[in-house]
């Protein structure tokens, strides 16, 4: 539990995460994850559907979830006299859901309608695409809520499997932030708890334990499709220690900053600044780097070295002093617009706790501070390599 006591509002910030994400499953239970994520929201053995949103809405909140690769989460900011009360309900909806049949196949449809619609999103299926190849026969390849033909495939048996065996005290964080005092959150979250599953059986142990390194098949063979003239370049950056994750946002500012990146510049004349991404997405056992652009399809090929050609430079010499101090004042700036909020602190604790990362993360201004143009430059030569790099688009789908 991480608990952050503020009162300079009468509301408090609730997340309640669990490791539970979509690298928890087996190949059999591919989007179990995500449709588990819906279908909290569906009842209890007591409670009915729409009960857990009525309980939030009624005190003038509103509860919202998310699914990543590390876990699943469950957010809302509520007024702080009604925290303890909708702490108790929300962890009981996690640690309980029906599963009820007649839900569970209606909930399926509305899935495949938020995964045709994903199908647009051009920069979300390049990021498939190359977390397939980067993370190619480690859990982390599959996306995190499955493919159409993964839902089509689940039984709600599997839902329950994965449910039991990856729900588990141990294995959830709750964080708070607002006006409540620590010791009143700590009672309702032990409360609150009571009813979670709080040991594994020794078969159990071995499997999680063995979870976070076992190898599976990529999703689709490494084979997510992009729309046509998207073009990606990708690195995994494996068991990434706190400097090195927050020199790559850094690195990540400096190419891809929209205003004051290099890569914008390298593709002036061929893609607009806005049809231009360069991600750090850090994970519990590191992350992946990645550029991807749009472009005309005829001209992808040309794309795809200016790509390389952002990457190679880094890698060549130094970035100068000014553009390391633009690129770390842009991530400082984001990360204070972030945290300007109780909900954006809670989820940014939450997503470290569960991940393994919270001291980084309470520390995270001081690393970027500390972030030298020399430590990019061996940012790039170590963990962009050209012999590493995974490429989609342009015929370099791989």
């Amino acid at each position: 539990m991480v608990v952050l006591e503020d009162r300079r509002s009468p509301l408090a910030a609730i997340d309640l995460w669990v490791g539970a994400g979509s690298a928890r499953e087996q190949p059999e239970e591919r989007g179990a994850a995500h449709f588990l994520e819906h279908m909290v929201f569906k009842g209890t053995p007591e409670r009915g559907p729409g009960a857990l949103d009525s309980a939030f809405e009624d005190t003038g909140a509103v509860l919202s979830a998310a699914t990543t690769r590390d876990g699943i989460h469950f957010h809302s900011t509520v007024p702080a006299r009604y925290a303890a009360e909708l702490i108790a309900v929300l962890c009981d909806a996690v640690a309980r859901p029906a599963l009820d049949p007649a839900e569970t196949e209606r909930e399926r449809r509305v899935i495949l309608d938020e995964l045709a619609r994903q199908g647009s999103d051009w920069r979300r299926a390049t990021l498939d695409a190359l977390f397939a190849s980067a993370w190619s026969g480690h859990p982390y390849a599959s996306p995190v809520a499955g493919t159409a033909r993964d839902v089509l495939a689940l039984r709600r048996e599997a839902l329950a499997a994965f449910h039991g065996r990856e729900f588990r005290a141990e294995r959830a964080v709750l964080v708070v932030a607002g006006a409540l005092p620590s010791e009143e959150v700590r009672a309702a979250a032990e409360r609150a708890f009571e009813a979670w599953p709080a040991r594994q059986s020794p078969g159990d142990s071995a499997r999680s334990a063995a979870s976070g390194v076992r190898t599976v098949p990529a999703a689709g063979g490494g084979g997510v499709a992009t729309p046509a003239g998207t073009v990606g370049l990708g690195f995994a950056v494996r068991q990434a220690d706190a400097q090195t994750r927050a020199t790559a946002e850094v690195a990540a500012a400096l190419l891809g900053d929209a205003r004051g990146g290099r890569l914008p510049r390298l593709l002036r004349g061929l893609a607009d600044p806005e049809q231009t991404a360069v991600e750090w997405s850090p994970l519990r056992e590191g992350g992946l780097y990645s550029l991807a652009v749009r472009v005309a399809p005829a001209r992808s090929g040309e794309a795809l070295k200016r790509l390389e050609s952002a990457v190679a430079g880094l890698a060549a010499a130094p970035p100068s002093p000014a553009e390391v101090d633009y690129a770390r004042r842009r991530v400082l700036g984001s990360w204070l617009f972030e945290t300007e909020t109780l909900g954006g602190v809670a989820k940014r604790l939450g997503e470290a706790a569960i991940s393994g990362r919270l001291e980084d993360e309470l520390t995270f201004r001081r690393a970027i501070e500390r972030v030298t143009p020399e430590d990019v430059q061996a940012f790039a030569r170590e963990r962009l390599r050209p012999d590493s790099a995974v490429r989609t688009g342009a015929g370099g789908d791989s």
